[in-house]
């Protein structure tokens, strides 16, 4: 059996990936797993780097140094990864965890796996002291897709369903002789059991079950992971992974938690996940925890940094406005246009002139 031995009182070793657009999510992360241990406890910080210019990764350097911490930088072959899907916020980087274990040195047998968009709330030595027994990984259930069939294991219909999303995570499930019954984990944060995933070749396997199933792959990496550990991977504390669709969702009765889990979960995370956009250091973010972002991010080189309107951003505003009114005149709107050009631009300019003439008049007479 590969079972990884104790962790014991050896550094705690934590993994992330970003490329530049979320090196500032990083620096606030991995900080807050710092802070979570405390100065005593050593930790090994290793970057699977998907594309950082060197003056963000001397900036991360500054964010993370501190005696008992370690960094070191990782890069996989990206063009290994070039053919797979990417959309929207998901770029080529979002594959990197699958490459992990082929990636981190060899004395190295588990690691905690963090997304570049997670603050941690609790301390990590309680998650790395997690038994993994024969597991491939630690995990949490998804919030938004709990199971393989959702509405089949539960008997209800779940958030996802009400915001028009097919409820099913692996789509093929049933041709790849899985059960709809099996718990579908996020990935962002695990407890990853490095020794098996080298042993099993979780790498290659990996992406060939992303290229063989292209035509049904939802959530990219998470796809492949979930259907290699299928039954196999370690369920624990949903608060080791705070999804923000536990903020979306409008009753605990659409999701697979009771009331109380529901209730703790929203309350006291463990580690906090910001995996919707918009993302704490983008505008527009009104997640709760948001502050607790820059709380941390105030720890590092970005201190005091805010997300601020550009002039380029002002004026692909203007723009969009400009359009969405054009696009959505009516004849009616003239009238009111002009209603309010005169209250707003010509009468401040008339009123004095009316004022003066009065005055003149006044004394005329």
């Amino acid at each position: 059996m590969d079972r990884p031995e104790s962790p014991g009182s050896g550094p705690i070793v934590v993994v992330t990936a970003c490329d530049e657009n979320y090196a500032i999510g990083a620096a606030a992360a991995v900080r807050s797993a710092i802070g979570s241990v405390g100065s005593e406890r050593r930790l090994r910080v290793f970057v699977l780097d998907g594309g950082i210019t060197d003056p963000s990764k001397q900036r991360l350097m500054r964010s993370w140094d501190a005696p008992n911490v370690e960094v070191a930088w990782l890069l996989p072959d990206l063009t290994a990864l070039g053919d797979l899907e990417v959309s929207g916020h998901v770029t080529v980087s979002t594959y990197l965890r699958i490459l992990m274990a082929e990636l981190l040195p060899a004395d190295v047998q588990r690691a905690i796996y963090l997304d570049a968009d997670t603050i941690v709330t609790h301390d990590l030595n309680k998650l790395w002291s997690t038994d993994l027994k024969d597991a491939p990984c630690a995990a949490v259930q998804d919030y938004f897709h709990p199971y393989l069939n959702p509405p089949e294991t539960l008997g209800h219909q779940i958030f996802c369903e009400t915001v028009g999303f097919n409820p099913e995570p692996i789509p093929n499930y049933r041709e790849l002789g899985l059960q709809g019954s099996a718990p579908y984990f996020n990935a962002g944060i695990m407890l990853a059991n490095i020794d098996h995933w080298r042993r099993n070749r979780v790498a290659a396997r990996a992406l060939e079950c992303l290229r063989t199933n292209r035509d049904h792959v939802t959530y990219w990496d998470q796809y492949a992971l979930n259907t290699l550990f299928s039954g196999q991977w370690l369920p624990i504390d949903p608060r080791w992974n705070q999804n923000t669709t536990i903020f979306n969702v409008g009753d605990w009765k659409l999701t697979h938690f009771s009331q109380a889990e529901f209730d703790q979960i929203r309350a006291a995370p463990r580690i906090i996940h910001f995996d919707y956009k918009p993302k704490p250091w983008s505008l527009g973010c009104a997640h709760p925890f948001k502050d607790l972002y820059f709380h941390w991010l105030d720890k590092t080189d970005w201190r005091g940094w805010r997300p601020r309107l550009t002039l380029k951003d002002r004026l692909i505003q203007a723009r969009d406005q400009a359009q969405a009114a054009y696009d959505n005149w009516q004849p009616q709107d003239t009238y009111r246009l002009w209603q309010h050009v005169r209250r707003k631009a010509i009468a401040p300019l008339v009123r004095p002139l009316k004022d003066l003439f009065r005055r003149r008049r006044s004394k005329a007479a």
